[in-house]
């Protein structure tokens, strides 16, 4: 655990060294980044008076949250290191409460995420022995499960199935889809394209082997596809994939924002969970520009490195680059972009 900290602070310490790295074009992007950072005397964030916050700022600077055409809402978790490293489950409750106080019925928020054992590992099922399929009066739901596939509705990539897989296959010219080659298919999450209002992405900062850092663009993007460890060979293709799959326009038109909570990130050897290389920061940010969020993860996790001694995450991951050109958002740290909805200072 390590002490709180200012984003005037982090931003003195990281800044030089983000400068350095190259990055695509900037785009004109106005959104903020809504930050709650627990008082000086907090060890931990107490969403239930932070998520309130967030969302009224965010309410007041661009439109009220409440029920539309279906009432639906989807929240996307992230469970991929199990139970040491996962989307807060108070944070979770927290945004549950916060919606149906707007209106929203809980039986109509979903908690969402890929794999079934690995949502029972983190707590967002009961154990087997229980039965059920809910938390905290939610559905729970797997996105790798066929029922939330629709047959037209897949990331096409002629990237080969991962070698672990041993799966023996005939190829067409050119590596192009063969009719019925479901192995070079990534089907899309329907329930975050199709019958709900929106869905909020609720990611986890996690240094990441292949992706350089896996957060709000990585939880959006390949931690939402059937199939996705395919991508994750070579860094380039994992970038890639990881931005267009975001970047889709139907993910994107239902997709309100992100939120990611610093109660836990993994600043090395991740995505496994590894204890001796978690830290925590009392602050949650919200914004609807998944590349700012993931440029303060980044300047959180190398700062941590610094502090322990370790090098930082350089060159800046791929994914920034290739997110701000499909027009993701924008990555830089700006201050004006962040702003402080907690009477802390910053």
């Amino acid at each position: 655990m390590e002490s709180k900290f200012s984003i005037d602070l982090l931003l003195g310490l990281l800044l030089p060294l983000l400068s350095l790295q190259a990055v695509a074009q900037p785009i004109e992007v106005s959104e903020s980044a809504f930050i709650y950072a627990a008082p000086e005397d907090s060890s931990a964030v107490d969403y239930s008076a932070a998520i309130p916050l967030l969302l009224e700022n965010w309410e007041a600077a661009y439109a009220p949250i409440e029920p539309g055409p279906t009432g639906k809402v989807v929240l996307k978790v992230y469970t991929n290191s199990g139970l040491g490293l996962r989307t807060p489950p108070a944070l979770v409750s927290a945004l549950a409460d916060a919606l149906v106080s707007r209106g929203f019925q809980r039986d109509n928020i979903t908690i969402a995420d890929l794999d079934e054992r690995r949502l029972r590992a983190a707590g967002y099922l009961p154990p087997l022995s229980v039965g059920g399929k809910t938390f905290d009066g939610m559905p729970v739901i797997t996105l790798e499960n066929s029922k939330n596939h629709l047959a037209d509705w897949f990331y096409e990539s002629p990237l080969p199935p991962h070698p672990l897989l041993g799966v023996a296959r005939e190829e067409g010219e050119a590596g192009e889809l063969l009719a019925g080659d479901e192995d070079r298919k990534s089907f899309l999450p329907a329930p975050l394209l199709f019958d709900l209002d929106f869905w909020i992405n609720l990611p986890v900062a996690v240094e990441h082997p292949v992706l350089g850092m896996s957060g709000a663009i990585a939880n959006a993007g390949v931690w939402s596809v059937s199939n996705q460890s395919r991508f994750l060979s070579r860094p380039v293709s994992a970038a890639s994939s990881a931005v267009e799959i975001a970047a889709i326009p139907e993910l994107q038109r239902s997709w309100l924002f992100s939120i990611l909570s610093l109660e836990t990130y993994q600043i090395i050897g991740g995505p496994q969970f590894n204890s001796h290389y978690t830290h925590s920061r009392p602050e949650v940010i919200l914004s609807a520009d998944p590349l700012l969020i993931d440029s303060y993860a980044l300047a959180a996790i190398n700062a941590s490195r610094i502090k322990r001694g370790f090098e930082t995450i350089s060159p800046k991951p791929l994914f920034f680059r290739y997110g701000e050109s499909l027009g993701l958002g924008k990555s830089e740290l700006n201050p004006e972009r962040l702003q402080s909805v907690a009477g802390e200072s910053m």
